[in-house]
């Protein structure tokens, strides 16, 4: 440090007077001459030498030495407390998360300044992509609650799917469950079915010498649902329910006997 130095310089060649008498001497080999109080003088020697008499830079380790200089440590900024997440279930249709759909969604957030409470609203624009499913959350950061000096928490909705009256999602998989009679199980049923994107699948089923069972599936590649992060699908599966006559004639009977 120059200013240190040239202190001591003095000091080491006029004694604590040469300090105290500084204002009329100049050094430093042709420099600029620095006048000192007597009171400046004072600390300086007391920063030398009151806790070490030996070592007059035993102070160096402390902070204060380097106040004057350096100014303040500067203070660390507390990182902001952020609010709780507010949560909404979003229920969606089979037919949206199949072919997706926006949907505008109003939320409510209390804003809290000093120690008055208010009510806001927003409405907020959800793209729901084909394909997501049961449990997708789509997160909004900062839209939660306003209070004071805390941080916004975040607004996130959850996927809740509606049930459907004709088919079953598993996974990305549908199913479709049919009831036929056991006259159609034997003979050969023909179904048309109505998709999610309302196309027409026409089906034949028990073709041939084929028989329907109780409780068989029958696959439809690629008639499930979308996957959300590719243009893949899912698959379609027919069950079939099959329904008994709770009575029949002793002339079918005979007949059934003959052919079966």
């Amino acid at each position: 440090m120059i200013v240190l130095d040239s202190k001591r310089k003095i000091y080491d060649k006029y004694g604590e007077e040469g300090l105290k008498e500084g204002g009329g001497r100049g050094f430093g080999g042709g420099g600029g001459t620095y006048n000192f109080s007597s009171s400046n003088a004072d600390d300086i020697f007391k920063m030398f030498f009151s806790n070490d008499m030996d070592s007059g830079f035993s102070s160096f380790g402390n902070d204060d030495f380097f106040n004057p200089f350096f100014g303040q440590k500067k203070k660390r900024k507390k990182k902001m407390r952020k609010g709780k997440t507010i949560a909404y279930d979003l229920f969606c249709t089979l037919e949206e998360l199949y072919r997706g759909k926006t949907k505008k969604v109003k939320i409510t957030r209390k804003v809290k300044s000093g120690y008055e409470t208010i009510k806001e609203f927003e409405t907020l624009e959800i793209n729901i992509k084909p394909g997501w499913k049961q449990g997708t959350k789509i997160t909004y950061p900062k839209k939660g609650n306003r209070i004071n000096s805390i941080e916004p928490g975040d607004v996130v909705f959850i996927i809740k799917e509606k049930e459907h009256d004709k088919f079953k999602r598993i996974k990305n998989d549908l199913i479709y469950k049919h009831t036929i009679t056991l006259k159609q199980a034997l003979t050969g049923h023909f179904l048309e079915i109505t998709t999610l994107d309302n196309r027409k699948l026409e089906l034949q089923f028990a073709n041939n010498d084929e028989v329907i069972q109780p409780g068989q599936n029958f696959k439809i590649p690629n008639e499930g649902m979308p996957y959300s992060n590719n243009s893949k699908r899912g698959d379609l599966y027919i069950e079939f329910s099959v329904v008994f006559p709770t009575k029949i004639k002793q002339k079918s009977k005979k007949i059934l006997k003959e052919i079966l």
